[in-house]
């Protein structure tokens, strides 16, 4: 090295020289390492301490860069973790680490591709259905949690809609939100605690979770309750909406009509729908 290295330079030696997945050797043979590094090594840019030498250094970092990262994984997937162990949740999360390197800057982000990992490409994973269940319930509780804030449209305004304007009402609903299908039904596994004395019962389950005041919910929904409220969030018009339904079988106007006001009625004062609602512009 001729001359001392700027920092934009230096910063981009440490994250390659830390950050692979193989340790700080391979690290070190990155391009952004290597072509910073002279005769002297890693100690013409980093100094030693009393005990250890510069290589021995960064090495802690190396070492702390993705024990770091796991513990992140950890956090976002608590429930796994405890149904899992820590020791087989810590195998799974550093080989994901390894084929998926962490490319957001936004850690919070660093697992979105876990449960597919999971379903897909994990070894020896045990009772692989039920974790990526898991897996992929925490995730979207994550990004509830991270969504954007909305203004809730109040059940009482429902009742202000004129009745003309229904068929094609649209109601869109919040960004806090998200409408899983589940193979198992996790809802009295998770209610009762870690690690479960009784495996989930496998079946189809739809699982709705939503945010408010700062806190997320969640609620088992209907395959009928879910169908509708995934139409209404990708925008269909209300009366399309049911159509689809009606189509599949699962609503009768002259059955199922009352049932239908009161899941309006509970979603609203829920707040699962956005402050403005318009009728269908054509």
């Amino acid at each position: 090295m001729s001359a001392e290295p700027d920092l934009d330079a230096l910063e981009r030696f440490l994250i390659a020289a830390v950050s692979h997945q193989d340790g700080l050797e391979a690290g070190l043979e990155r391009p952004a390492a290597r072509d910073l590094l002279g005769a002297g090594g890693v100690a013409e840019l980093i100094l030693p301490s009393a005990s250890l030498s510069a290589e021995d250094r960064l090495g802690i970092y190396a070492d702390m860069y993705y024990w770091r990262l796991v513990d992140v994984l950890a956090e976002d997937f608590r429930r796994l973790r405890d149904f899992l162990g820590a020791e087989e949740f810590g195998r799974q999360a550093r080989a994901y680490l390894h084929r998926h390197p962490s490319g957001h800057p936004n850690l919070a982000r660093l697992g979105d591709g876990f449960p597919d990992f999971l379903r897909a490409e994990a070894e020896d994973l045990p009772m692989r259905a039920v974790a990526v269940d898991l897996a992929r319930l925490e995730l979207a509780f994550s990004r509830v949690f991270d969504a954007a804030e909305d203004s809730s449209l109040e059940a009482e305004a429902l009742v202000g809609i004129a009745p003309e304007d229904w068929p094609e009402l649209r109601l869109e609903t919040v960004s806090a939100l998200e409408i899983l299908r589940l193979d198992h039904d996790l809802d009295g596994f998770l209610d009762a605690g870690m690690p479960p004395a009784v495996p989930p019962r496998p079946g189809e389950h739809f699982v709705l979770l939503h945010r408010r005041d700062y806190q997320v919910y969640r609620l088992p929904l209907s395959r009928p309750q879910a169908a509708l409220l995934l139409s209404l969030r990708a925008g269909r018009p209300l009366l399309e909406a049911l159509a689809d339904l009606a189509d599949a079988g699962d609503f009768d106007p002259d059955r199922d009509l009352a049932e239908l006001e009161l899941w309006f009625r509970r979603w609203a004062g829920m707040g699962l729908f956005r402050s403005r609602v318009r009728p269908d512009a054509g």
